[in-house]
């Protein structure tokens, strides 16, 4: 994209992306269900909202056609993705640019691991994705696929780390939920029970690293890794 071009995240976060778009000279948009930007988006006036995000229509605010939509581990969390991306439509030109990621679940990753697989997460996603079946509703919704990664090399490296661990550690997910305190996750195990845990993580990491690190590479050269990247965009007429 060329300086200057407006880009659009949908599930913005704190807002790091758009700050680094702002930084090089892109005009950027966020959106998000709970706003919880940090200071540096308000103090350098880069528009975001809270909106519903399974409904592209309440965007009114952000009414526009934008050169670069990015739609970065959302698609999963939306009730109906077809829906969805027939309405991204409306905020595109012809020129426009969608980079839209998610889990693959046509890993190894997931058959390896099944019911553990990290990416899982039964409670707030509500889709998952195949290559072969987001592809189908991507052309379905009259899109182009212009390239699909899997090399996004940290995500599917934590992935198959924590999923792995999942098969043998009693809390899942077990470092994501020690940092994020999630009571739910962490109910019923004492203090002194997650400072063992902690301990066997730390062993668990030391060995298993060189190994995860090298069976993360035979994933993404088989195209076969814990999460994918898709480039599309409008079909031309």
């Amino acid at each position: 994209l060329k300086k200057g071009s407006s880009i659009l995240e949908v599930g913005c976060g704190k807002g790091n992306f758009l700050l680094n778009c702002k930084k090089k000279n892109f005009s950027p948009y966020g959106i998000d269900l709970n706003i919880r930007v940090n200071r540096e988006v308000i103090k350098n006036n880069i528009p975001v909202i809270e909106s519903e995000i399974n409904n592209l229509i309440n965007f009114e605010n952000f009414n526009r056609k934008y050169d670069g939509i990015l739609i970065w581990h959302v698609l999963e969390h939306i009730e109906n993705p077809k829906i969805f991306m027939s309405q991204l439509r409306r905020y595109i030109h012809e020129g426009s640019q969608i980079i839209i990621a998610v889990p693959n679940s046509n890993s190894l990753q997931f058959k390896l691991t099944k019911k553990y697989w990290y990416h899982l997460d039964p409670f707030r996603h509500y889709c998952h994705f195949s290559p072969k079946t987001l592809s189908s509703i991507i052309e379905q919704e009259k899109f182009s696929i212009n390239e699909i990664s899997y090399s996004s090399f940290y995500l599917n490296f934590i992935g198959n780390l924590i999923s792995i661990g999942n098969l043998f550690f009693p809390i899942k997910n077990f470092p994501f939920n020690m940092i994020r305190r999630n009571k739910n996750a962490l109910q019923g195990h004492s203090n002194l029970s997650k400072l063992f845990q902690i301990l066997l993580y730390l062993i668990y990491l030391t060995i298993s690293f060189i190994p995860i690190i090298i069976f993360t590479i035979i994933e993404q050269v088989l195209k076969k890794s814990g999460t994918m990247v898709f480039n599309i965009s409008l079909k031309k007429s």
